[in-house]
């Protein structure tokens, strides 16, 4: 019996395009078996692209992609890298005795640390191919001083897709004096495809039970506050647009979403479960998993296009939560020459690609398992997400769905 040989994760190098200061800017196109792929630039570590298939086959860009390099230029920030310190900052910090002033509105807020931006730089680029992933690493030193921050900072971003459609970033930095780092990819997400829609339509699960209250500036109040019974509790898959339009203080501050929630941390997983996003027309559902304890969701409340939403996963921890403080910094070091490494998972799950007729046997899910493991459509241990829609009579509700994992032996 012939052996079939094991797909591989591929990636390749190409030029964008160039900057307004002349500096060439590369993309590298991140492959796999089943259809996913993703393009990423060197210009702000910008993910332009995450292709997937709905439930059709039919492959997608389901980010919030423009057109060229120059368009990335003219917006800054779309889809692309954020530090050193990612969200916000009032009035400034203070560590062993200094305080350091940064760059502020006129109300003291810093957002995203200022001038000039992760996501407007051209990053040090080396593509890396293992036996089960493939990607690229992105590198930049911030020197000490940089946007006000101190200490030498030595980044490294790697992002990384495998078999099991999993887009995987790796972040490390290294400082060489007392400072405060929390890094992200600011990424909008609109599961239908972009320029389909709004995405209002799509439901969101988060893994919280509590979130950061806010005052006007959308800076933490120091209020750790439940979801229950508020426009913000995603406790279970909800269309986005539900609640939206609530007149609840927290949703008029920001306009919409743009509120930090406090990720449950079970034990004994090193990346759990942050936030579940499906699109119920296409089938599309993505995974988010984080080392950190918190994420951002942020529904482009300041933007012209209301077709996406961001899902940043934030370095902020309960401590600093708690408090409306900016003395007590988040992950600062200490000592020098510490290093903080972090890990995102996007992981894309996607419903039986084909039309199935009423199913009510446990049987016959057994035999769609077996032949969706032969047509090497799913991994052994890997969940199915199936909607009302392919499966009659399996679930309650006109959205509802139920989640299979398909069996390890």
């Amino acid at each position: 019996m012939a052996t079939r040989a094991l797909a591989a994760p591929q990636v390749s190098a190409s030029e964008y395009g160039v900057t307004a200061d002349g500096s060439v800017v590369h993309v590298y196109t991140l492959s796999n078996s089943h259809g996913v792929s993703a393009k990423i630039l060197d210009y702000g570590g910008i993910i332009a692209e995450l292709n997937a298939p709905d439930r059709r086959g039919r492959v997608k860009n389901v980010v919030m992609g423009l057109s060229d390099l120059h368009a990335y230029e003219a917006t800054g920030g779309l889809n692309s890298l954020i530090g050193r310190y990612a969200n916000r900052i009032k009035g400034g910090f203070t560590i062993e005795g200094h305080h350091y002033d940064l760059q502020a509105n006129p109300n003291g807020v810093t957002l995203h640390s200022g001038r000039p931006f992760y996501g407007a730089m051209v990053w040090n680029a080396q593509t890396v191919i293992e036996a089960d992933r493939a990607g690229v690493t992105l590198s930049r030193v911030s020197p000490d001083g940089e946007q006000g921050f101190p200490g030498e900072l030595r980044i490294h971003v790697t992002y990384t897709l495998n078999e099991a459609n999993d887009l995987r970033l790796d972040y490390e930095a290294t400082t060489g004096a007392p400072t405060v780092v929390t890094l992200t990819n600011h990424v909008y997400f609109n599961l239908a495809g972009n320029g389909s829609g709004d995405v209002y339509g799509q439901q969101l699960q988060v893994m919280a039970d509590q979130y950061t209250p806010t005052d006007a500036d959308q800076v933490p109040t120091g209020e750790l506050a439940p979801v229950a019974s508020t426009a913000l509790d995603f406790r279970q898959l909800t269309p986005i647009g539900a609640h939206i339009r609530s007149g609840e203080q927290q949703i008029l501050y920001a306009k919409g979403y743009d509120h930090n929630f406090v990720l449950r941390k079970p034990p004994g997983d090193a990346v759990p479960l942050a936030v579940r996003m499906y699109d119920p027309a296409s089938g599309r559902l993505l995974e988010l998993r984080t080392t950190e304890p918190g994420v951002q969701v942020y529904t482009a409340n300041h933007m012209k296009v209301r077709a996406i939403v961001a899902l940043t996963e934030s370095g902020t921890t309960p401590l600093w939560m708690s408090r409306a403080r900016s003395d007590i910094p988040i992950y600062a070091f200490t000592r020098h020459e510490i290093t903080r490494r972090r890990v995102t998972l996007y992981r894309g799950v996607f419903p039986v690609p084909f039309d199935i007729p009423e199913v009510r046997t446990n049987e016959l899910f057994k035999a769609i398992l077996t032949m969706m493991l032969q047509l090497d459509l799913v991994e052994k241990g890997e969940l199915v997400i199936v909607t009302k829609g392919e499966l009659t009579g399996i679930t309650g509700g006109t959205n509802a769905m139920t989640i299979l994992r398909v069996p390890k032996d």
